[in-house]
């Protein structure tokens, strides 16, 4: 048998401080060091030590420095006895077997392949280490091992399909020698293990299993998993043919502590999968790296994982011990916090004596996928007792569910009680998890791609998923092979997991249907770069808090965003700080939460789709940009409530943007064309506010199609080269109002300030300007409305307001394009500075304040007691004006017997108000009911309320 002498050996960096006389070789720099009694010292430089290597040894030389070291030499070497070993052994071209020495102690072992010897008390000795292990009396420091192939059974090589019994045997055995190399470093103290670089086949079922305190590197080497769908492993003992449903887990972290893998590829089995039976592609239950089972402080970091049919890495949320499907025997009692005794209770319910298991902690989490269990708070009283049930005095109250609960010293069993329940038969849904799930873990800096269903499945607490790449996952443009035929293809996946302040951050994911699916319980979402994703770029569901921040997400087919049931009270969203570009944004499926969506730039946004809530959703300081290059439809945004945000087109032109809101504050508007609405428009009159904005090139538009009618009414406002629209369009007796109050108007570019675009006379729209300024620049301007062909659909209230001309010479202002068009233009106590005025129109022009002032007793609107209307046109021996001696609607004309009347038309009759909702020809007996409709020959009256009395004040003396 063949044997070989060797020296101490490794990298520079990891040579450790040697034993007096004891030779180390650096394998990079080609360094040779000795030990003595002042430390290491150098035989030579680099230079030197690779002629040695080259070439003859320079004997007398080497003798030389070998003598002058062995004066202090410890006991543990005879000096002499390695002087002539080395004079009669040095050829570097010299090589000898173990047979050539004599003096080998061969009484203790066998000497076995991959043996070395160590020289020991006078007599070399065979050791079955290449490194051998650190520990106390042991002069040897380093903690690195690099796994021995043919010592544990391990063949390099990846054999080609098809594949025989002898490759999976082999396959299975390289995963057996792993196991037990990683086994004889963790029990012998390493805390490195070094796989040789190369290929190494692998197979199902049989795993790698992580060891605590040891990190594990592949060195850049390949595993892949061989599999044949249409072939039966020698491993599989299932029984029938479905071979494509073997499944297995290549790599597992269970109930380890501090594990770390690193380096290296590990390939699944999807590449060697035919799928010809078309439901092989339902399989997901092959992964490639899995953490669980309360794994903590452990890591995958600058690995390659690919071609697995679930995912490529997983951490679930499983415990070391779990306890489901218990009877909690509960009663409608509390717990006295003193004695630990029942007492009765008409709000709370205990629990019986549940024992514990031997773990330092344990959580209350949901039973199955009911992850948020059926406990009402989501909190519980813990108390704690002994084995023989008498109480340890010890209680933990208002425990969150998912967060540890520490079990105090003695403590064996626990009882609980659930506030605010009532129902001793209500199963709480509920399992105990000892232990605690994975936390604390970190994957990081790995490439995760082409897996059947995900990429990254995360779950547990504290764990962290950062500066991946993730990408083609349940994604089949990179080869031939079906997609998995569930929607659930995420880059990153908790949907059937859950956790407490995990975070994802700094990510690359592309090319998936889903970008990130994140649950139960909290969780932060930042800096990820998320881009071509057919489904929902980050989707989040039965959570209580969650930030999304500072992420940039391109094209996601169906929503940059997602929210699903929260089932968890006081949950909140905090979305801020991202960048999104052409994709949609579609979070009104809230169901629970208070979302905050602040900060963020949205550039050719099709859609937003905010939820109907405007009391504790927020919606602030948003930049949303429209790029000339969009080419997408008419933008949609459903926001109830806009702060201070900015809606920019990079155009000369508008882009038209149909915002369905009801309050716009502090917003600045570029080249956009406001076409408003309200989300209910179709069926309930509306109103929307908009106060202190800036429209710059821009255009309000309140127009009506098919709906009821609204009011938009804008204050504190400044209007730059911008426009005021009002439509109808065939919806008769809905009149679209336009109010703008105490604004500012500066023109210098448009030609008409007020437009108008509506087909019918029962439907008019009206705009109304009050106590604002107008700056007109451009001496093209007029007219000031721009009438539709329509006749008298339009009318116009201008009050309070100061017109100036700032060009040369005077504006020879004209009113309206068609003056056939205009059922009034109102014009009260309004200054116009450098501006000719047109002729009035006896008949459209009106220089009073129709609400304020009138020229006869009221006819129309609805006035309150001892409210006053004053007379427009007062003169002698006139009347101040009117006041009102009993409340209701005014309405001069009075109900006749066989006439016809048009829907909308109000009347008065017997002291009352009503209103034509069917048109026709009245009958002979007039209306007085007071409350529903009548039927009045063709006509329909609807009671509208009781009518208002005036009676003339103030009369106008001569004096």
């Amino acid at each position: 048998m063949s044997y070989k002498i060797q020296i101490r050996r490794g990298l520079k960096a990891d040579l450790p401080a040697l034993d007096e006389g004891e030779l180390g070789l650096c394998t990079d720099t080609g360094e040779l060091f000795i030990g003595t009694s002042e430390g290491n010292r150098q035989l030579g430089d680099h230079t030197e030590i690779h002629e040695v290597l080259s070439s003859k040894v320079d004997h007398e030389e080497l003798l030389n420095q070998l003598k002058g070291l062995t004066n202090g030499l410890s006991n543990k070497v005879d000096a002499q006895y390695v002087v002539e070993q080395l004079e009669n052994k040095a050829d570097a071209d010299h090589q000898h077997i173990l047979e050539d020495i004599l003096d080998v102690d061969l009484t203790i072992s066998e000497p076995k392949n991959g043996d070395v010897l160590s020289f020991q008390n006078g007599t070399w000795k065979p050791s079955p280490m290449t490194t051998p292990p650190p520990g106390e009396g042991s002069s040897i420091t380093s903690a690195v091992y690099m796994i021995e192939l043919e010592r544990w059974g391990i063949t390099e090589g990846i054999p080609s399909k098809p594949y025989t019994n002898d490759n999976y045997y082999m396959a299975d055995a390289n995963v057996q020698g792993i196991n037990q190399a990683l086994n004889y470093a963790y029990n012998n103290g390493f805390t490195q293990v070094v796989l040789p670089r190369g290929q190494y086949a692998i197979c199902y079922p049989r795993t790698i299993q992580m060891q605590s305190q040891l990190s594990f590197h592949l060195n850049q080497s390949v595993l892949k998993v061989i599999y044949d769908s249409d072939s039966k492993s020698p491993f599989d003992t299932r029984t029938g043919t479905d071979y494509y449903n073997f499944t297995g887990t290549s790599i597992t972290f269970s109930n380890v502590t501090n594990a770390h893998l690193i380096g290296g590829t590990i390939i699944g089995c999807r590449a060697d999968r035919s799928f010809v039976n078309s439901n092989e592609r339902r399989q997901e239950h092959t992964y490639g790296v899995l953490l669980s089972r309360g794994t903590n402080h452990s890591s995958v970091k600058h690995c390659i994982v690919r071609d697995y049919m679930g995912d490529g890495i997983s951490m679930d949320s499983r415990s070391p011990s779990e306890l489901a499907e218990f009877n909690l025997n509960l009663s409608l009692n509390s717990i006295d916090n003193s004695t630990g005794e029942l007492i009765s209770s008409n709000n709370s319910l205990a629990s019986g004596f549940i024992s514990l298991r031997d773990y330092p902690s344990f959580q209350v989490t949901g039973f199955g996928y009911t992850r948020t269990t059926n406990i009402l708070t989501k909190e519980v009283d813990v108390f704690f007792y002994r084995e023989d049930n008498t109480y340890l005095q010890k209680r933990q109250m208002n425990r969150k569910i998912y967060t540890p609960i520490s079990i105090p010293v003695g403590a064996r069993k626990v009882r609980f009680v659930f506030r605010q329940e009532t129902n001793p038969l209500k199963n709480m849904g509920i399992t105990l998890r000892f232990g605690n799930p994975p936390h604390h873990n970190v994957i990081e800096h790995n490439e995760v791609f082409a897996n059947h269903r995900g990429g990254i499945t995360l779950g547990g607490s504290y764990n962290i998923i950062q500066h991946n790449v993730i990408r083609d996952n349940g994604f089949n443009t990179l080869d031939d092979k079906p997609l998995f035929n569930d929607p659930t293809r995420y880059g990153i996946n908790q949907e059937d997991s859950y956790g407490d302040n995990c975070v994802i951050r700094h990510n690359l994911i592309y090319n998936t249907n889903h970008a990130i699916l994140a649950g139960c319980y909290s969780i932060h979402i930042e800096n990820n770069h998320i881009y071509n994703v057919s489904g929902i770029g980050i989707n989040l569901y039965t959570l209580s808090f969650a930030t999304v921040k500072g992420n940039y997400i391109y094209r996601c087919g169906t929503s940059a965003f997602g929210l699903m049931t929260t089932n968890l009270p006081g949950a909140h969203v905090h979305i801020t700080d991202n960048s999104v570009h052409n994709t949609n944004i579609n979070l009104n499926i809230s169901n629970g939460y208070t979302l905050y969506v602040r900060g963020n730039t949205f550039v050719d946004i099709p859609m937003i789709n905010m939820p109907a809530n405007t009391v504790t959703d927020a919606f602030k300081e948003n930049a949303l940009k429209y790029t000339g290059h969009y080419l997408g439809n008419e933008p949609v945004l459903r926001i109830d409530k806009i702060e201070n945000c900015t809606f920019v087109f990079n155009s000369n032109s508008l882009l038209q943007v149909r915002l369905i809101t009801t309050s716009i504050s502090g917003s600045v508007f570029n080249s956009i064309g406001l076409y408003l609405d309200t989300r209910n428009s179709n069926t309930v009159e509306g109103e929307i506010s908009i106060h202190d904005c800036t429209f710059n090139n821009s255009r309000i538009d309140n127009h009506i199609f098919g709906g009821k009618k609204r009011a938009v009414n804008v204050t504190d406002s400044v209007f730059q080269n911008s426009r005021l629209y009002v439509g109808n369009i065939n919806t008769p007796h809905e009149n679209p109002l336009l109010t703008v109050d105490n604004s500012k108007f500066l023109i210098n570019t448009i030609t008409t300030l007020i437009n108008n675009d509506i087909n019918n006379e029962d439907g008019y729209g009206i705009i109304k300007i009050r106590n604002s300024n107008i700056e007109i620049a451009n001496a093209n301007f007029n007219p000031l409305i721009t009438n539709a062909f329509t006749r008298r659909t339009f009318e116009f209230h201008m009050k309070n307001c100061n017109l100036r001309y700032t060009g040369e010479g005077p504006l020879n202002l004209v009113y309206y394009s068609r003056p056939t068009s205009m059922r009034k233009f109102v014009s009260a106590n309004n200054h116009f500075l450098n501006i000719n005025l047109p002729v009035e129109d006896p008949d459209l022009f009106i220089g009073y304040d129709p609400e304020t002032h009138s020229t006869n007793k009221p006819s129309s609107g609805y006035y309150m007691l001892s409210q006053i209307i004053k007379n427009a046109k007062p003169e002698v021996g006139n009347y101040i004006g009117w006041v009102c001696i009993h409340e209701g609607y005014a309405s001069q004309n009075f109900w006749t017997a066989n006439t016809s009347y048009s829907i909308g038309t109000l009347v008065t009759s017997n002291n009352n108000v009503y209103e034509c909702t069917v048109s026709g020809v009245t009958g002979t007996l007039s209306p007085s009911h007071t409350s529903g409709s009548y039927i009045d020959g063709t006509v329909t009256w609807k009671y509208k309320g009781s009518s208002a009395l005036f009676e003339p004040f103030g009369l106008i003396g001569s004096n």
